[in-house]
């Protein structure tokens, strides 16, 4: 197992690796861990395994993606957040979910233009985590354009209206299901962001006032009495499949369409619910102007409505956009002031707080709020 000491646990014997790739033996092998800036509480270790190995004679690189999934409570980033909801987010986070998608049948289901990595091994660790053994998958990584906007929307509606995917058994998607947002709304939004926003202390930080000043605030307060109500209106819609997570980093191009990674939020819920993510995620991590909001939205939505339409179902421009907007505003729009960016400098959150500002502007009007 030479170079793998750093796997732990996770690691298998020399034997092993060989079968996963078919191959005759492994010459060497070796660990790096993967840089990945963002957090994920039911996410673990993650790295990079790559080396040699014998097939029919010949030396073959090889590289695969390792990591674990886990229990939130596991998770370091717990620490800053108040024990009395750390059972709550755990039970809103079953980590068996991305598990569950590897150990199922849903790659041999997803619609055309839309693969998932191939998974060589996928085994528990402990009663709380599981170690995957995944294919590295080879991307294209260039900034997107409105065209492949479009394109993953329509991979997105595509899967949502699978009659193939829908007949995977419900027990190994999310439980929420159709629940998502109103078990959002009610635990963490509810516990964190609207305490906030009523004990009143974070209207005083400089960018806060400056950007949510005005009418914003009201409205924004606005949307959160009315939240309930368009909660109860989502619930309502049609339910279709989602991947539950489909920020652009998670849709990796490929030359036949999208590979599509991280499987921890799979369920079938409400209509549009994909589009949340895919249109806001990449302004919300500070790496788009929330100026192209409005485009990449226009596009995503005409996409997802034309992969719906591939797969039969039919729905008009007007009901997707009310399913979109309603699920955006409850996903991102009451939780538009970043609370957990609020100590750092003013100067260094000023523009994060004004891109928030302003696609919450946009929803807000698009609720007639």
């Amino acid at each position: 197992m030479t170079g793998r000491a750093a796997l732990g646990p996770v690691d298998v014997d020399d034997e092993t690796l060989a079968e996963m790739l078919s191959a005759d033996g492994i010459i060497e092998s070796n660990v790096e861990d993967v840089d990945y800036g963002l957090t994920t509480l039911t996410t673990g270790e993650r790295w990079w395994v790559s080396g040699t190995a014998r097939q029919d004679g010949a030396d073959v690189p090889f590289r695969l993606f390792v990591k674990v999934v886990q229990s939130a409570l596991r998770s370091p980033a717990l620490s800053g957040i108040p024990p009395q909801f750390h059972h709550a987010i755990a039970d809103a986070l079953p980590w068996h979910i991305e598990p569950n998608a590897y150990r199922s049948d849903l790659e041999t289901r997803v619609p055309d233009g839309m693969r998932i990595p191939k998974a060589y091994r996928v085994a528990e660790i402990d009663a709380d985590s599981c170690a995957l053994w995944l294919e590295a998958v080879e991307h294209d990584d260039k900034p997107w354009v409105l065209e492949r906007y479009r394109d993953a929307a329509a991979m997105l509606g595509r899967f949502a209206g699978s009659a193939s995917v829908a007949a995977i058994d419900t027990e190994l998607t999310h439980p929420a299901g159709p629940h998502q947002a109103r078990l959002y709304f009610e635990t963490r939004l509810n516990d964190q962001f609207v305490s906030a926003y009523e004990q009143g202390g974070v209207w005083d930080h400089p960018a806060v006032a400056a950007h949510f000043g005005g009418d914003l605030r009201a409205r924004l307060m606005s949307l959160i009495a009315a939240a309930p109500a368009l909660i109860d209106e989502i619930e309502a819609l049609p339910l279709l499949n989602a991947h539950g997570d489909a920020a652009p980093q998670n849709l990796l191009v490929v030359p036949d369409g999208f590979c599509v990674i991280d499987w921890c939020f799979w369920f079938r819920t409400a209509l549009g619910f994909d589009l949340s993510q895919l249109v806001y995620s990449e302004i919300d991590l500070d790496r788009s102007d929330a100026s192209t909001f409005r485009d990449i939205q226009g596009a995503s939505l005409v996409g997802y409505r034309e992969g719906l339409a591939d797969e039969g179902v039919e729905i008009s421009e007007a009901e997707l956009k009310r399913a979109h907007t309603i699920q955006l505003a409850i996903a991102h729009g009451i939780s538009a002031v970043p609370l957990e960016r609020l100590g750092d400098e003013p100067s260094a959150v000023e523009a994060s707080v004004q891109a928030r500002a302003t696609v919450l502007r946009h929803v807000l009007d698009d609720l007639g709020l």
